[in-house]
């Protein structure tokens, strides 16, 4: 998941204009829910402030109505929830290493 975080970081660099940079931010947000619904519930639930929900939500959204995304959304997800998503990432990293 980190590691599509970083990618996201990367595309945008490319300017969000593009529609091939929309397309690969879209896959690796898909990516993230897909790879937040395998993650262990009781891992989850050590960050209850994180919406995991809403994360495997939006993937499920995504790979099913792809031709519906609003790139507001998108983008909104993109500055708004994946800086506290990686922070949190880190600490349920730093969780599992640590046991």
């Amino acid at each position: 998941m980190q590691a599509a975080i970083a990618a996201i970081a990367e595309f945008e660099r490319a300017g969000r204009d593009s529609p091939m940079v929309f397309d690969a931010v879209r896959m690796r947000l898909l990516e993230l829910g897909e790879a937040a619904n395998g993650i262990p519930k009781e891992l989850r639930d050590t960050e209850p402030d994180v919406p995991w929900g809403e994360i495997i939500g939006m993937r499920n959204w995504m790979a099913h109505r792809y031709f519906d995304t609003v790139h507001a959304y998108v983008w909104a997800t993109v500055d708004h929830d994946l800086i506290p998503l990686a922070s949190a990432l880190e600490r349920m990293t730093d969780r599992v290493v640590s046991d």
